[in-house]
């Protein structure tokens, strides 16, 4: 730590060393001669004027750290994982650790980079729940220990009880999951909804072939493929066809130009029916539905509704 220190610092008194590193300053000259015995060209001047400072170029590997390293680990992180986790900001060595052997202009453009960038993982509206900070932290002692549980879980019918084998702990967006064991299989638990956590006192062993990466990204993509879909074929004038093309959140799986009447009819893929009916009334007598014919039925049956309530 003493060279990170001096590699950051042109030339620094024994003094600040031995605050930075809690220790006493005859502990700091010591270790100096030690370097120095080692071939570390560090030269000290004692006395009130007194510093220590390395000569020449000299730079240790100890970091190994390329420029894209140290961009990559300086990234700012979202602030609700540091709180909800109960981690402390980093301390001034650990930035010494990354700093050592950057050049200064790199530096430089690190110490704004709080400023020029900052990651929000939250949602513009309110969260209807809070994170239980401390089952969280709970949670995060069982994964990292290996420790079976027992959780009382709330689905849409009821409460269960499951008992678990946890190994590892995922935040999408604003929601923590836990990914456990459950007998043979694993499965995903959403945190907000364990209402009663009981910690066994045996362990259990990790699968050794268990990558989290590479499941989670597998059981969303598959969440994804088993969503259900809903297509419905429009038919809209040219100028709502340019503005449907320029909504990224629109998917238009099918279009075709009917040049005698000059009208496009678009097949767009929604979840549900309702997602659908919210589309076609934003766009009021701008969109016509082709099929399915159910969708036309339902959008007759609300109307009706609202007109019958407004009446």
């Amino acid at each position: 730590m003493i060279i990170l220190l001096l590699q950051t610092h042109k030339s620094i008194t024994a003094k600040t060393l031995a605050e930075k590193l809690e220790v006493s300053e005859r502990t700091i000259y010591r270790d100096i001669d030690v370097l120095s015995s080692l071939g570390v060209p560090v030269y000290s001047t004692r006395g009130r004027t007194g510093s220590i400072k390395l000569m020449g170029n000299f730079q240790t590997s100890l970091t190994g750290l390329t420029q894209n390293d140290i961009y990559y680990f300086s990234l700012p992180v979202p602030k609700k994982l540091i709180e909800d986790l109960g981690i402390s900001t980093p301390t001034d060595s650990s930035y010494m650790k990354l700093l050592s052997n950057a050049p200064e202009e790199i530096k430089s453009s690190l110490s704004k980079i709080n400023n020029f960038l900052y990651i929000d993982i939250s949602s513009w509206t309110k969260e209807t729940y809070q994170t239980d900070k401390s089952l969280l932290l709970q949670l995060q002692h069982v994964v990292w220990e290996s420790l079976k549980i027992e959780i009382n879980y709330e689905k849409t019918n009821g409460f269960k009880l499951y008992n678990l084998k946890p190994l590892a702990l995922v935040l999408k967006r604003t929601v923590w999951y836990l990914v456990a064991i459950d007998d043979k299989c694993i499965k995903n638990f959403r945190v907000d909804r364990i209402n009663k956590l009981e910690i066994k006192s045996d362990k259990f062993n990790r699968p050794s072939n268990f990558n989290l990466e590479i499941y989670w990204n597998t059981t969303v993509n598959t969440f994804r493929k088993e969503l259900p879909k809903y297509p419905v074929t429009f038919e809209v004038n040219e100028e709502l066809y340019n503005h449907l093309k320029r909504r990224k959140t629109i998917r238009i799986i099918e279009e075709a130009f009917d040049s005698s009447v000059k009208v496009y009819r678009l097949k767009i893929l929604f979840d549900v029916e309702f997602e659908a009916m919210q589309f076609v009334f934003e766009y009021g007598n701008q969109i016509k539905i082709l099929n399915p014919k159910s969708l036309i039925d339902s959008l007759k049956s609300k109307a009706y509704e609202i007109l019958k309530t407004y009446k």
